[in-house]
């Protein structure tokens, strides 16, 4: 455990764990590190003590945003683009976000706060925050609403595959859909475009199979 002495007395700061202290700026804070009786540290234990405040991040480098639910990912074929950025990321009820939080200086901004704002056709800005790890990344998913409305320009989407075989089908699917918006509260170019499924339906599969009885080939179609 870690005892922490200011001017106001000692507190205990549990061990791996985040805490959020308030102390008197400008002041003089004591760290004094001490193992317990029944869990003596090794001879040559090494401590370490992380600090950050949470809205020192001012910008995010090397943005990524994705999805990994298992959704067709045809509307690109359709090529339909989003109206305000080109995308490919196609979500239905997560968005993943990836990136390094930085301070005004540059510097990495360990355990900051980021804020990301989420609008879906038919429901409201929706807020939510990740938390950077020691190294200032943040790594983690936002949930969308749960309120899927779709644009009246319902999609027919064919895979492109036109001599489909039993084990890669040719298939058509109906992709109900809106574009959903997002930004981070943070940096430049910070904001983005995503489609957000709201149903896939596989209308028609078909594929070519040979009849071994008469040597021809027939298509076949369900």
């Amino acid at each position: 455990m870690c005892g922490c002495s200011a001017a106001s007395g000692m507190i205990v700061i549990p061990n791996n764990q985040l805490g959020a202290y308030s102390v008197t700026p400008n002041t003089k804070v004591n760290f004094l590190v001490r193992a317990t009786a029944d869990n003596p540290p090794p001879a040559s234990a090494q401590y370490a003590l992380a600090m950050a405040v949470p809205g020192t991040a001012t910008s995010i480098d090397n943005l990524k945003v994705w999805n990994n639910e298992r959704l067709s990912k045809l509307l690109l074929l359709a090529s339909y683009e989003p109206p305000t950025t080109s995308t490919s990321v196609q979500a239905h009820k997560l968005l993943n976000f990836k990136g390094w939080l930085k301070d005004a200086s540059g510097n990495p901004a360990p355990f900051a706060n980021v804020s990301i704002a989420i609008k879906t056709l038919g429901s409201d800005i929706e807020y939510s925050t990740l938390q950077a790890d020691e190294k200032g990344m943040i790594n983690g998913s936002v949930s969308l609403s749960d309120t899927c409305v779709a644009n009246d320009d319902r999609k027919r989407i064919h895979n492109r595959v036109y001599s489909g075989t039993p084990t890669n089908p040719s298939m058509w699917w109906d992709i109900d859909f809106s574009i959903g918006n997002f930004a981070i509260s943070v940096g430049d170019n910070n904001y983005g475009s995503f489609y957000h499924i709201c149903k896939e339906r596989l209308v028609e599969t078909c594929f070519y199979d040979k009849n071994y009885s008469t040597g021809m080939t027939e298509l076949k179609c369900f």
